[in-house]
């Protein structure tokens, strides 16, 4: 089953195509530098925060990187293969129609990037252009009774918006989640919001991370 999800903190409009779809809005807007959102991608899942995505101000140059971490084992982001100046994984940029599963996943790590601002890099950075774009990932839902992790697919839509100094603001506009354990999902595009409403971010600044 695919559910659609964005989160939001006041009344939001929720529609349901079939037992199987379900659309909440509206959108997680601004998330600014220096801030980071935690989510979870399935209400109700194994944990509380599943990925966190981070617009995380680098005080050497002052600029933002816009990285993501997805928290537990074996939970990963699919990647290019390349990597940044700094050192970062390139985060993949999806297309509607792409999968994101088993088979397909290709190149991945836990802790990507999707925009360096000071040098100009990754596949959410085109100059003083914003860039919106989907990634894909597999985050960790829990156990088999054998002990095993049960893992989910997932695509998130992303818009990366440059500002003046080298900084961006970043905007989480829903995601999609195969609910069947280590089942591959198809990239589709997310359903318009049929309300739309103010979100309050529960942003975390200066956020240190253990892997688990």
């Amino acid at each position: 089953m695919k559910k659609f999800v964005a989160i939001a903190v006041v009344a939001a409009a929720c529609a349901s195509a079939s037992a199987d779809v379900v659309t909440v809005f509206p959108v997680i807007s601004p998330l600014t530098q220096g801030f980071a959102q935690p989510l979870q991608i399935l209400a109700g899942s194994y944990n509380s925060t599943d990925l966190y995505i981070d617009n995380f101000t680098n005080f050497t140059f002052g600029n933002a990187f816009v990285t993501a971490y997805v928290n537990f084992f074996p939970g990963k982001i699919m990647t290019t293969g390349g990597f940044s100046t700094t050192g970062y994984a390139f985060a993949k940029k999806l297309a509607i129609g792409d999968t994101v599963g088993p088979a397909t996943f290709g190149t991945a790590n836990f802790n990507p990037m999707f925009a360096d601002e000071h040098y100009g890099q990754g596949q959410w950075f085109n100059g003083t252009q914003p860039v919106e774009g989907f990634f894909g990932l597999a985050y960790a839902n829990g156990f088999d009774g054998g002990g095993n992790a049960l893992v989910n697919y997932a695509y998130v839509d992303l818009r990366v918006t440059p500002l003046p100094g080298q900084s961006a603001v970043v905007d989480i506009l829903g995601w999609g989640v195969e609910t069947t354990p280590n089942t591959a999902v198809t990239v589709a595009q997310l359903p318009e919001p049929t309300f739309v409403g103010v979100l309050g971010l529960a942003a975390i600044a200066g956020i240190r991370r253990r892997r688990a």
